[in-house]
């Protein structure tokens, strides 16, 4: 006790000894009494217990045997005889009538039922009859074969609410057995069983009737079986429920019914003798205790109250709450020692209003920071101190701070990582970290840590400058997105020349040959596969140049109402018959500035991925309208500017996505389907044209409810002719012009000359400017038409047209070329108002092109 508390006052230690001593000693005194008495206890319950569950096996014997003679009386009646040797109705009721006659006003007959030998009901009769009906009967068969007798009783059952049970018995004439009579009885509750039981052993103890796997009850209602097993025990057994509660049970077994009886007395009831002893004896040994103590204190007291005084005067001084010096006088130990604590006190207030003043200042610093800061113990992640900052961003109070750990606010997949950075930093001491941390509302963010090792009201701590850079990595992010798509820019805008040339020339030819191909030819439909082919392939390379802006963009303003209207049946062909297509187009929604063809590809890239969200069909609807979007909502709907915008929503009833997904569709080269099976370009490209447009794209989606898309776009003012979407095939129409074809590519200048020339005109082909102009100059004759490469080595293809126009004036001009972006743009194409076919080009559009370009 001295050791263990060795500040504590003589005056309370020697008290203190004396009582701990006395309680030790009643403690064990009171156990090994404890243990005895409840041993005895549970003995003396045990034997009585096992005596009366042996009277209770004798009487269910009896009562068994007294059923089943019930039940041969019953089956050895005339009346029974007469039945079975020819059933009938008529039989049945004169056998339950004599039956009734001798139950008389029985309240335990329930039904009587008739089998024959086979154990098949024939007839059933009493008042429980419609009940019992429905059980089955095999379990009374066995039950029957296993009887040393001509007659057995069966197991408890519940029926209607109600607690029976059946006595079967075999009906005999000449020593063969006719039939069997099944007599149904029911247990009579019996109110105060439990009263009884409770006031031989105690409340709570039960007697349990009934037959394993079948009906249980303690004589008042249907119990659950007893959980311990089902064997008949010759001195009363320990058993424990699955509910944690203790019993001591007798098992008794009535052979003649296959009844057991459970009698069973809960451990409290076994141990509350022995709690009442303990208790009483425990009162008295306490009040010993406290006497013994009371007596000690006031001895100590009256020897210990000047040390004590003494001790009161150093423990103030010591902690510095207030100025107090020691009063004693005289020269012996407890002066001298006087003298010095008054010396002491005087050290003590000098470096405490140092400290004081430190410690004022460090918390002004501390407190009102900008920064988010905390101090915490390393052990327990516990937080010792934080400032207005962390109160504030991460919305705790400072009492809520105080209640958690490092823990609770971190996600629970990080603290194996939060362990393994506060046990670097102890060895560190300073330490920058990046994490992610939780507020209280649940929201998440990141956060650069700065810890350092400190000592905090004199125990080790952790100081820690927690700085939200959720701001900073969103501008890393946008500024890596914006690197990776001017990369991809570069490289999508480096091949496109050659590919686009290459893809001209495939698809020329393949169009060429198709026109020779009859339709039933088997290579038409091979021709038609490398001309959809080649298709698919400039439009993956105009996605590319989409969405890393270097597509060559000629806006116009477009009715959407038209748009949506000309690329219908288009869209039909691409989604399949399996989903319905739906426009609701408002009656004005009014005009948007955009590229046509670009506006074309937004719709039939929204359908295909409509498509593959509805694998096995559904139906897409898409919706036009006109809205005004105000201030407070612009920033919501990621516009530049409020104003009058047209909505073009695109809805499916797909599968839906989740909102991981939802937030990475837009992203280039995303996509959740398989390896071949797409891009990630479709919804990129969405993105970059409408963005592109001074728009801007929402999408609503959840799994189960498919999505929606909605498309923003300014509304402009609509002049006399609107720009108009065409699909589907047209007829090429030709002429008999002579037209002058310039390009330094041969595959290419083949492919155009080849397909001039079998639409009917007069084709000059010009490797280059050079020879372009030595051909006009050779060239008598009048030249309609000069088509033109535009990156051609030495002089390009707009200067080269500027000196044609010159030397021959009137002369029509059209530009084409494989490059896009800044390569046409530049050269001033798009600004000179030449026309402009991009590569590769269809046979189709090349021959109407030229059309318009002679006939404007």
């Amino acid at each position: 006790m001295y050791q263990l508390f060795p500040r504590l006052s003589i005056q309370w230690k020697l008290p203190l000894l004396v009582t701990a001593v006395m309680l030790l000693i009643i403690a064990a005194l009171l156990g090994l009494a404890y243990r005895e008495v409840e041993r005895v206890s549970a003995a003396t319950v045990s034997e009585r217990l096992q005596t009366l569950s042996t009277q209770i096996e004798t009487s269910l014997r009896s009562s068994s045997a007294a059923s089943e003679h019930g039940a041969r009386r019953l089956a050895s009646l005339p009346e029974a005889h007469q039945y079975f040797r020819s059933p009938s109705s008529a039989a049945a009721g004169v056998l339950f009538a004599a039956i009734a006659r001798i139950d008389g006003d029985d309240s335990t007959a329930a039904a009587v039922a008739l089998l024959d030998v086979d154990g098949r009901p024939l007839a059933i009769s009493g008042r429980m009859h419609a009940s019992i009906a429905s059980l089955p009967l095999p379990v009374l068969a066995s039950r029957l074969a296993a009887s040393p007798d001509s007659a057995a009783v069966g197991p408890l059952q519940v029926v209607g609410g109600k607690t029976v049970f059946p006595v079967i018995a075999v009906v005999t004439e000449g020593g063969r057995e006719i039939g069997r009579l099944v007599r149904w009885r029911v247990v009579v509750p019996r109110p105060s069983a439990r009263a009884q039981i409770g006031a031989l052993f105690g409340g709570g103890s039960a007697l349990l009737l009934g037959t394993p796997g079948g009906a249980w009850t303690d004589q008042v209602e249907v119990v659950p079986q007893p959980e311990l097993p089902m064997v008949a025990t010759t001195a009363a057994i320990r058993y424990t429920t699955a509910a944690g509660r203790g019993h001591l049970a007798a098992v008794a077994y009535d052979s003649i019914s296959g009844w057991f009886s459970v009698l069973e007395v809960p451990d409290s009831v076994v141990e509350a003798p022995a709690r009442n002893f303990a208790t009483r004896i425990g009162m008295i040994g306490l009040a010993l205790s406290l006497l013994a103590t009371v007596l000690v204190w006031w001895f100590g007291y009256r020897i210990s109250i000047p040390i004590h005084r003494l001790t009161a005067v150093a423990d103030a001084m010591g902690a510095g709450r207030e100025r107090v010096r020691a009063a004693v006088t005289g020269d012996d130990e407890v002066g001298r020692l006087a003298l010095t604590f008054n010396r002491m006190a005087d050290r003590m207030e000098a470096g405490a209003a140092a400290r004081q003043a430190s410690e004022r200042q460090w918390r002004l610093l501390f407190t009102h920071n900008p920064v988010p800061m905390w101090v915490f113990e390393p052990t327990s992640l516990r937080f010792l101190a934080v400032n207005d900052a962390a109160v504030k961003q991460y919305g705790y109070s400072r009492a809520e701070f105080r209640q958690l750990t490092l823990r609770d606010i971190r996600p629970p997949e990080h603290v194996g990582i939060l362990l393994e950075t506060v046990a670097d930093g102890l060895r560190e001491n300073h330490t920058v970290r990046q994490f992610r941390h939780r507020r209280k509302d649940g929201t998440f963010f990141d956060v650069e840590l700065t810890g350092n090792n400190v000592e905090f009201n004199g125990t080790p701590a952790r100081f820690v400058i927690a700085q939200d850079i959720t701001v900073r990595q969103a501008l890393e992010s946008q500024l890596r997105q914006s690197q990776k798509m001017e990369a991809v820019g570069r490289l999508a805008g480096g091949v496109a020349h050659d590919f686009n040339n290459l893809l001209a020339v495939i698809i020329a030819y393949t169009e060429l040959v198709r026109f020779d191909t009859p339709d039933d030819d088997p290579h038409a439909a091979d021709l038609d596969e490398v001309k959809a082919a080649g298709e698919r392939a400039s439009a993956l390379t105009r996605q590319l140049l989409t969405f890393s802006r270097r597509d060559v963009v000629l806006p116009a303003v477009v009715d959407p109402n038209g748009a949506v209207a000309a690329v219908d049946k288009l869209l039909r062909r691409l989604i399949g018959e399996d989903i319905h297509v739906v426009a609701e187009l408002a009656p004005e929604p009014g005009a948007i500035h955009v590229d046509p063809g670009q506006f074309e590809q937004v719709l039939i890239n929204l359908a295909v991925n409509a498509r593959d969200a509805m694998p096995t069909g559904g139906t897409l609807t898409i919706r036009t309208e006109q809205v005004t979007v105000d201030e407070a909502s612009r920033e919501l709907h990621g516009l530049p500017e409020a104003g009058r915008f047209v909505v073009i929503s695109v809805n499916d009833t797909g599968v839906g996505m989740t909102p991981d997904v939802r937030s990475h569709i837009f992203e280039p080269f995303f996509t959740t389907k398989e390896v071949g099976k797409g891009t990630g370009l479709g919804l990129a490209t969405v993105y970059a044209i409408v963005t592109q447009a001074g728009g801007s794209v929402s999408v609503y989606s959840e799994l189960g409810t498919g999505s929606t898309f909605r498309l923003y776009f300014p509304v402009v003012a609509a002049p006399d002719a609107v720009a108009a979407i065409t699909s589907g095939q047209h007829p090429v129409v030709g002429g008999h012009e002579t037209i002058l074809l310039v390009e330094d590519d041969a595959a290419v200048r083949a492919a155009a000359v080849n397909v001039l020339q079998r639409l009917g005109y007069t084709v000059l082909g010009a490797e280059g400017a050079d020879d372009a102009a030595a051909i006009v100059a050779r060239h008598a004759g009048v030249i309609d038409l000069v088509i033109s490469d535009v990156v051609m080595p030495g002089t390009d293809g707009p200067t080269l047209l500027h000196h044609l126009r010159n030397e021959r004036p009137g002369i029509k001009t059209l530009l084409m070329s494989g490059y896009t972006g800044d390569a046409i743009t530049r050269r001033g194409v798009m600004e000179s108002g030449v026309p402009f076919l991009q590569k590769p080009f269809t046979v189709g559009r090349l021959g109407r092109m030229v059309r318009e370009v002679l006939d404007g």
